[in-house]
């Protein structure tokens, strides 16, 4: 059951002219991602203006207490600290150089942005994208893809490509964990064809789906075979909506949705342990969803998704760790939202949510009624 941190173990003294770029290298740098390196590393993209891993940790341990981190937040994005340690103790990771850090949360705009430019070698760039951290406007933006062609994180993620692109040089990787996964696809398929004959590969690491891929554009069938989607045995993230390209099914440690959790997935040497297809939940709850967007009109996710987070705003949380600190009086708060809404709006969340229990419920009739059958036979 070895992890990236094992991997780090068994490969960490090897530096990337000595063995080339890998899959496992790519989820470490998508992880470290999530760490807060606001102040640290340069906002602004150059060779120049960058701080090598080893920096970038003692810059960081000088502010911020470990143990502190570790026990006050639920996330568990948290680990990417902990990496952050250990790369900076390795041959391969220690001298890789950082640049370009930009995080901005947009609560006007519903938007939740986060990336970083990695410096892995001469001529080797991998610009990262955050995934959805535990603010609830991150969530929100998440959601909205149920409904919308185009999210502002997307417009984003294609902007920072484009500037990445423009000043530095050479060959390029994109990718990110969760919609990290989803930022990566979009931008490096609607980039210009000069930096899409640039980009070598596209990680996708368990990242949901599109509205429609119709919004990606012409090049989407082009940049097909430049990306590698990653989803764990029994993903819940990564299935969501319509996806670009294959996948390869990876085994976790871990069950239902907290194989999210990059550090589950199982490795071998330089490559993730694959398994044919996806675990029976995982494809149940395809099912469920996809027969649920399609009983739910577009405006009525809309409805569903801005009065779900509209109560949750009403609590005056920012945060899943919020949430969790004041359950009593988060959940006091909720129901008398719940209890001031108009009857239109209570009813378009009361036909919302059973039109997803009753295909829930379908969906596992039907899957009942085949076993039974295959066991008869």
């Amino acid at each position: 059951m070895a992890n990236f941190f094992d991997y780090l173990e068994w490969r960490g003294d090897l530096t990337f002219e000595e063995a080339e770029f890998n899959e496992i290298d790519s989820l470490i740098l998508c992880w470290l991602s999530y760490v807060a390196l606001d102040g640290i590393v340069p906002g602004e993209c150059s060779e120049y203006a960058s701080l090598t891993i080893e920096e970038t940790a003692k810059r960081f341990f000088m502010t911020h207490d470990l143990d502190r981190i570790m026990n006050s937040t639920v996330s568990f994005t948290k680990t990417s600290i902990l990496l952050l340690q250990k790369l900076a103790q390795t041959n391969r990771f220690s001298g890789v150089r950082l640049t370009g850090f930009v995080n901005r949360i947009d609560y006007d705009r519903e938007s939740q942005f986060c990336a970083m430019t990695v410096l892995v070698k001469r001529g080797l760039t991998y610009v990262v994208y955050r995934g959805t951290d535990d603010t609830l406007i991150g969530w929100k933006e998440d959601f909205n893809m149920s409904f919308l062609p185009v999210v502002p994180a997307q417009s984003m993620a294609l902007n920072y490509l484009e500037y990445v692109a423009n000043r530095i040089p050479g060959k390029l990787f994109v990718g990110g964990h969760s919609k990290g996964g989803n930022l990566a696809i979009y931008a490096a398929v609607r980039a210009s064809f000069r930096i899409r004959r640039r980009i070598l590969r596209v990680y996708n690491n368990d990242g949901p789906g599109f509205y429609d891929l119709k919004s990606l554009g012409d090049a989407y069938e082009e940049m097909v075979p430049k990306i590698k989607n990653y989803l764990p045995e029994s993903s819940v993230i990564g299935v969501l909506l319509e996806h670009a390209g294959e996948f390869t099914v990876i085994r976790s440690n871990s069950k239902g949705f907290l194989q999210h959790d990059a550090l589950s997935w199982e490795v071998l040497g330089p490559h993730f342990i694959e398994l044919e297809t996806l675990s029976s939940s995982s494809l149940l709850f395809t099912q469920v969803i996809q027969n649920w967007l399609r009983e739910v009109s577009k405006e009525e996710r809309e409805v569903f998704v801005d009065t779900l987070f509209g109560i949750l705003d009403a609590t005056n949380a920012r945060s899943i760790d919020d949430l969790n600190a004041e359950k009593a009086k988060v959940a006091n708060m909720a129901l008398k939202e719940i209890g001031g809404l108009d009857k239109g709006t209570k009813s378009m969340l009361a036909k919302t949510l059973a039109a997803l229990f009753k295909e829930g419920n379908s969906v596992i009739k039907s899957s009942l009624s085949a076993v039974s059958v295959m066991k008869k036979k």
